[in-house]
């Protein structure tokens, strides 16, 4: 077995769902599961599951434990026949529907002449759940190889009862129960050291979906793998769809995320806030956008957080580009005399997970827009792994008797204020945003001049200095995280940065 098990590359929970208004359906239990005579351990079909007792999967009712074991004929041997189960015992509201959808992706398809590691996702569309319901993938598939032959498959699904995504691994026809979404969220289980946030991952979020098919540009090697297994993976999906479901499962688990920590008995508020202060789950996106094109112009999310709420499109010469990119050594490993991914300037960025769970935020009165700012703009030139942000959410209170913006706020001034910071640190600056509550248009001023400072730069010097920045962020997602799997999926700069490397906020020059 891999470890950590469901490390992914690109690990999404989508479903494109039979029924436009499952609403109607959600206390139909025909075929979501939950009926008691189901409960019964004794009249499971499968009984090989191991992390979690029998009897106590009458308190789980995924999609996973009602079809693969609760009502299972018996337990699946191979991935086939597992298939074949779901095609039998998960019939309802199937009919006319694609039961199955599958995306294939890849991190060197498109830049090394010969691939090898696809990997698929793939959904099933039928009953009244959600379309982000239930996924599962296959690590490592070929043209060559019996794909129904198969005996591990690593799947997450949607509990109806916890409102969270539980994990689980097939292998060897039996089940294990990893966990489910907080204990993800809290590193308490090994899917937490790619579910960093307990949510659905897909790294690539964003357009140009850097190692997915997309319509206009098919994978190089898919065309083979599903003539070789149509019958096993079912439609032909891209990134373009699996975004929009993955953005709605995300959206489905942060609502139960935030109601489980902020109730006052959990004494969870620093739980709660985490996102605000710390980044915990990483995309990856892209500055260009057209194959193997020059790089002409960045937007502001390749430099600051999105969710400051600043655009800003920063024109370059793509010369200086290329320039740049000799200058800093850059290479992509595993590729020869390539430097660089599909589309140019690939870089990590704050996950659309946690722009989605901070609008949350807002939406459920926890944080206001002033206390966003207040807290975004410390360290705001390190939207990723900012040690002086991320270190202040030891002053957010465990618990409060209130939880809302007004109590939050006065919480965390109170423990600032009482300890005693020290001038220009991150901690004595969150106290001065604090005490102004009306800043939030003097933040984003401050956001935009930086911006205004980077474009106005000369671009080879500019971008010598992003470069070796974003060096340094994408080593820290490869040392700090188990997202990055394949030496193909960024690119690698020969200079040295220092750990506490950053765009200066003033003038935009490299600051170690």
């Amino acid at each position: 077995m891999r470890a950590p098990v469901l490390a992914l590359a690109t690990l999404v929970a989508a479903l494109a769902g039979c029924d436009a208004d499952a609403s109607a359906d959600e206390d139909d239990d025909s075929s979501d599961g939950g009926k008691a005579d189901d409960l019964d351990p004794t009249t499971f079909g499968c009984k090989q599951v191991t992390g979690i007792a029998l009897a106590d999967l009458a308190a789980i009712d995924d999609p996973i434990a009602t079809f693969l074991i609760k009502r299972a004929p018996r337990c699946a041997s191979d991935y086939g026949e597992l298939v074949a189960q779901l095609a039998q015992v998960d019939a309802d509201g199937c009919a006319g529907k694609p039961q199955l959808t599958t995306r294939l992706v890849s991190d060197d398809a498109r830049v090394d002449p010969k691939p090898d590691n696809y990997r698929t996702v793939t959904t099933r569309a039928c009953g009244s759940r959600p379309p982000h319901a239930l996924l599962w993938t296959l690590l490592g598939v070929n043209d060559r190889e019996d794909m129904a032959k198969r005996s591990f498959v690593e799947m997450q699904a949607l509990d109806r009862n916890s409102g969270l995504y539980d994990y689980w691994v097939f292998q060897g026809g039996a089940f294990e129960f990893v966990g489910n979404s907080l204990q993800a969220r809290d590193q308490a289980i090994r899917c937490g050291a790619c579910h960093r946030d307990g949510g659905v991952l897909m790294k690539e979020l964003d357009d140009p979906w850097l190692h997915w098919e997309a319509a206009a540009r098919p994978l190089p090697g898919a065309d083979a793998i599903f003539a070789r297994h149509g019958a096993l993976m079912g439609n032909r999906g891209d990134g373009k769809e699996l975004e929009t479901l993955v953005r709605a499962g995300n959206d489905a688990i942060i609502a139960s995320r935030i109601a489980a920590d902020r109730r006052p008995e959990a004494r969870a508020v620093r739980k709660l806030l985490r996102p605000l202060f710390c980044s915990e789950q990483v995309n990856l996106d892209a500055g260009g956008t057209q194959v193997d094109a020059p790089l002409s112009g960045l937007d502001a999310d390749a430099l600051v957080d999105p969710s400051l709420g600043v655009t800003q499109v920063l024109t370059l010469d793509p010369a200086a580009y290329t320039a740049a990119l000799a200058t800093v050594g850059q290479r992509l490993d595993g590729v020869p005399d390539r430097v660089d991914t599909e589309f140019a300037f690939a870089f990590p960025e704050r996950s659309g997970f946690e722009h989605a769970y901070l609008a949350a935020l807002q939406r459920e009165g926890l944080v206001d827009e002033d206390l966003l700012l207040d807290v975004l703009t410390i360290d705001f030139t390190r939207p990723l792994f900012s040690d002086a942000r991320c270190g202040l959410l030891q002053f957010v209170p465990e618990s409060l008797p209130q939880i809302d913006a007004a109590s939050i706020r006065a919480g965390l001034d109170a423990a600032l204020a009482a300890s005693a910071p020290a001038t220009g640190s991150a901690a004595a600056s969150l106290r001065e945003h604090l005490a102004d509550t009306a800043d939030a248009p003097a933040h984003r001023e401050r956001v935009r001049s930086f911006l205004a400072a980077c474009n106005a730069r000369d671009d080879q010097p500019f971008l010598e200095d992003l470069l070796r920045y974003t060096s340094l962020t994408r080593d820290l997602v490869r040392s700090t995280t188990s997202l990055i799997e394949h030496a193909e999926q960024l690119p690698r700069a020969s200079v040295q940065v220092a750990s506490a490397a950053h765009l200066d906020p003033a003038t935009c020059t490299l600051a170690q």
